[in-house]
């Protein structure tokens, strides 16, 4: 070997076990189910970082193989362990492959995304200068999904919901657990303060994690990655960071094919998370979600989405039985999804 080769090849071990030593240790979990494909291409994405987590954990609740099958591929220079999982719920799934973790970050990841190469290492470092351990969560950014600064009416309407006045209520978790994404405009800043974070990449101090863990939603976990959040976000600071930006192209999956089914567990997790996270009780809590139902139809009337009428229905049916029978949220939501 060159001498030229030999300083080069030494200067990026020295920078390397540099890295390592600033950088907390990461495990990532990644739950999915029948979506073998787009599992294989978000692992693929993740083999081409700047670094490597020291685990890549799979929670699947396929019926066949096929998943078992990509986990076990060479991925080198990953470490890729699969876990079968008993219940087929995104929340329950990423619980499982988060237990036992020892790392000092864990990261949940879809199985339908693709990451920029620098996208761990972008995290790790705003972790590795939080030396105070103010930040308790941080999570990328879907390219092309933001809040846009809302009009009068739409600012109206959030005003009620909230009871307070913003210019753009970006970032903000109110009302009828309502959940509003950053805004994108060039003057915000690279890390996004947030009331709440996606899954879709999200890094959490392990430790916070385990205190708080994803809630017991099966099937379409909707808004678990809200419910998650907005608990760590009791005691520390969440952002969202705008310089990670990640495609997320989504496969239809089975348990979201029920138009009917999805509104009614929609509802009911709003529900859970409005009473659990934002103390909305009574006849509060049942004006505020009548108030969204209504705002809801408008908009499914006027952009009339695929299945909107039996989402509607579900939405409708799901409000009934919790506001006026009394039904328990999650009891309702498990055995929509069943």
């Amino acid at each position: 070997m060159p001498p030229y080769a030999q300083r080069t090849g030494r200067k990026r071990a020295l920078r390397a076990a540099d890295r390592s030593s600033r950088y907390p240790t990461v495990t990532v979990c990644i739950p999915t189910c029948a979506r073998p494909e787009a599992l294989s291409a978000t692992l693929e994405s993740w083999r081409l970082g700047t670094w490597f987590p020291a685990e890549i954990r799979v929670a699947d609740s396929s019926l066949d193989d096929r998943t078992r099958e990509v986990c076990e591929r060479d991925w080198h220079p990953l470490h890729v362990t699969y876990k079968r999982s008993p219940v087929q719920s995104a929340a329950m799934q990423r619980n499982l492959a988060a237990e036992g973790c020892e790392t000092d970050l864990v990261i949940f990841c879809d199985d339908d995304v693709e990451l920029p190469p620098t996208a761990l290492e972008d995290l790790l470092q705003v972790f590795a200068d939080d030396a105070e351990e103010r930040i308790g969560g941080i999570a990328g950014t879907i390219e092309g999904l933001y809040h846009r600064v809302p009009g009068k009416w739409l600012r109206r309407y959030y005003h009620l919901q909230a009871g307070y006045a913003h210019e753009h209520y970006g970032g903000r978790f109110f009302g009828p657990a309502i959940n509003i994404f950053p805004t994108d405009d060039p003057g915000d800043p690279l890390l996004y303060r947030s009331e709440w974070l996606n899954t879709g990449l999200v890094a959490y101090r392990t430790h916070l994690f385990a205190q708080h863990r994803f809630p017991s939603f099966h099937g379409y976990s909707f808004q678990e990655d809200v419910n998650l959040s907005a608990r760590v976000g009791r005691t520390h600071e969440l952002y969202f960071h705008r310089g990670i930006r990640y495609v997320h192209e989504p496969v239809p999956a089975a348990h979201k094919s029920d138009a009917r089914k999805l509104g009614t567990m929609q509802t009911a997790h709003r529900w859970y998370d409005a009473t659990q996270l934002l103390g909305l009780t009574g006849f509060q809590r049942a004006c505020k979600f009548l108030i969204g139902l209504s705002f809801d139809a408008i908009y499914l009337v006027r952009a009339r989405p695929g299945g909107w009428p039996q989402q509607l229905v579900g939405s409708c049916a799901a409000l009934w039985a919790l506001a006026v029978r009394g039904e328990d949220p999650l009891t309702l939501a498990e055995r929509a999804g069943s």
